[in-house]
């Protein structure tokens, strides 16, 4: 039996974390067939079959279990072998993978992209978009920015700024319709919805008293993402539930403002996720470093506003 390859052992762990070797591929940026043919090589290498393989499913046989959990480790020492040596060289390497929301990145962490790339010319950065919880392992990032936390405690998930969200809407609005003076007045008003919500019918807010209520909204213009909404506040045609991150340009311009001052909800926060390793890389290191200067405490643009 020879020794296998140390990317056989990184493919073979990508299929059984992602579960087939269409989502593997995906993955790993190579075609299905590469990645069968790199398992059926580990297969021979080993002289066991690894996995079971079905039209439809995929599982582990005997041998394959017990593979597994070393392959596990020896890829993880090799990446914690790659990071010490990155940074003993002082260089900032590799692909940082991170998975962030759409509307924060569209808004705001998009534009301060191009700065970190500038600063580690020698790093590939893949972003992922989404704003549902990621399973953060077997999606292979690197770190997260979620604006909430996460349950799990195998991870890292560092506090950043506050977020709050505001009402607001153009003063071409306020001219023709008046603004709101109650929590109350809101069923009478046009709201632009964002269909992403668990209930698009109702804004919850803390009221004057402090108390957390869901307010009944309505009105013409729905949509699930936060570009749409925007164009259609800013024109005139309702109000607005809007984070801080995405308003604060137009506040201070004045192509917005806010109704129901006192009424916000309570402050979430922008989070960074990553893994609790005995090393962290250099790629991850840089990157957390870079958000905790722009988006730390008292350091986001968007806070004062």
């Amino acid at each position: 039996m020879s020794l296998p390859d140390l990317n056989l052992l990184r493919i073979f762990t990508e299929v059984v974390e992602a579960g087939s070797f269409t989502r593997a591929a995906e993955r790993l940026h190579i075609s299905k067939g590469a990645v069968s043919r790199q398992v059926t090589a580990l297969e021979e290498a080993l002289g066991a079959r690894l996995l079971n393989r079905t039209t439809r499913t995929l599982s582990l046989t005997r041998e394959g279990a017990a593979v597994l959990d070393h392959a596990k480790r020896a890829v993880d020492e090799a990446r914690f072998a790659a990071a010490a040596a990155s940074e003993l060289s002082g260089k900032v390497t590799g692909v940082l993978k991170v998975s962030a929301p759409i509307s924060f990145t569209q808004y705001e962490f998009g534009e301060a992209l191009p700065e970190f790339m500038e600063r580690y010319p020698d790093l590939t950065v893949e972003i992922d978009l989404a704003d549902h919880m990621i399973d953060f392992v077997s999606g292979g990032y690197d770190v997260g920015v979620r604006i909430s936390g996460m349950a799990d405690s195998s991870l890292i998930a560092r506090q950043l700024a506050p977020v709050h969200r505001f009402i607001c809407a153009a003063p071409s609005y306020i001219e023709k319709f008046g603004a709101p003076r109650t929590l109350d007045d809101l069923s009478h008003h046009a709201c632009i919805i964002n269909s992403q919500l668990p209930d698009r019918s109702y804004w919850t807010l803390r009221n004057g008293q402090g108390q957390v209520v869901s307010v009944p909204v309505s009105g013409r213009f729905i949509a699930n993402t936060s570009v749409a909404i925007q164009p259609v506040v800013l024109a005139g045609l309702g109000l607005q539930h809007v984070p801080d991150f995405i308003a604060y340009r137009h506040l201070k311009s004045g192509a917005l403002v806010r109704v129901l001052e006192e009424e916000v909800d309570d402050a979430v926060r922008l989070h960074l996720i990553y893994a609790d390793r005995r090393h962290m890389p250099s790629k991850v290191r840089a990157f957390v470093d870079f958000m905790v200067e722009k988006y730390g405490e008292g350091r986001a643009p968007w806070l004062g506003v």
